[in-house]
């Protein structure tokens, strides 16, 4: 019987991936006055969830990613433990597809990145509709899934960067 060792990770390879969402998560809430974009924000934790899930998933557990929904639910003040419980989701799918999704290149993951940010998007949508007892416009969280699929090769090359320079490993 073989037993593998798992390593603990100590120091800023623990923590790296809770602050850089944490720091996304600020980044998001900020209002920026950009002509007709003001409240047009990607969805930067939903990235950084996905990448650290495929990537590092012991340096981004299950309770680091419920406590970085939360703040961004109280943060924005949406719909408190809707962020959490989506990301959780997105995280358990991912991690349980990490090994089939490490082993592709970038365009396999963004495409499979981007069909979890439309179905994220959508229920998003359905749930704040429900929420506020009105249907929220379509289109504004169709730009949004656009724009944070715009953003996912900046967010991953970032982070990739982030990775070989403190050497998370997964």
């Amino acid at each position: 019987m073989i037993i593998e060792e798992k390593k603990r990770i100590y120091g800023i390879k623990a923590i790296l991936p809770f602050l850089s969402c944490i720091i996304l998560v600020l980044i998001m809430v900020q209002s920026y006055k950009i002509s007709n974009l003001t409240n047009l924000m990607p969805f930067l934790t939903l990235i950084a969830v996905y990448q650290w899930a495929v990537y590092a998933p012991r340096t981004m557990p299950p309770i680091a990613v419920f406590l970085i929904g939360i703040l961004q639910d109280i943060l924005s003040g949406g719909p408190l433990g809707m962020t959490a419980l989506f990301l959780l989701i997105v995280r358990f799918i991912v991690v349980g597809q990490g090994r089939k999704l490490l082993g592709q290149d970038f365009l396999f993951n963004w495409l499979m990145f981007l069909l979890i940010t439309f179905a994220y998007a959508l229920l998003n949508w359905l749930i704040v509709s429900l929420y506020y007892d009105e249907w929220q416009s379509f289109l504004f969280i169709l730009g949004q899934a656009i724009f944070t699929a715009a953003f996912f090769p900046i967010i991953f090359m970032i982070f990739n960067w982030l990775r070989e320079i403190f050497n998370v490993k997964v």
